[in-house]
């Protein structure tokens, strides 16, 4: 009878043929992750009106994206939160997924928008 293993800390204890692949991989997937954390930061911040800090251990980007008066009269009018507003706006017209600060417990008046970074690919 073969006995198969489900223990994380048992997979990665070294000494098993595998645990070489197994840095290696790790090792790569968070190496592209950074890599792609640096790329978003950079175009944020190539942009006049956005502010945004290099995200290192999470997978959340916190752009500071400053608003023209006329943005906010748009949420107001169209009776929604603003970055609630600008979220939708920005899935309904370029299908950017983002996530409204209102999300993470901001203070009134900081509005944000939060954008998760894409696992695999771009």
């Amino acid at each position: 009878m073969l006995e198969v293993s489900t223990s994380a800390q048992e997979l990665t204890l070294g000494g098993d043929i595998s645990y070489e692949q197994f840095l290696t991989d790790s090792k790569g997937i968070l190496e592209s992750l950074r890599k792609r954390a640096h790329m978003m930061t950079d175009e944020f911040n190539s942009c006049k009106t956005v502010v945004c800090n290099f995200i290192e251990g999470a997978m959340y980007s916190f752009p500071q994206i400053k608003l023209p008066p006329k943005a906010i009269e748009a949420a107001t009018s169209a009776g929604k939160v603003l970055d609630v507003f600008y979220c939708l706006k920005l899935l309904e017209a370029i299908g950017i997924s983002t996530v409204p600060g209102l999300g993470f417990g901001q203070k009134e008046g900081m509005e944000k928008l939060k954008l998760k970074l894409k696992l695999w690919g771009f």
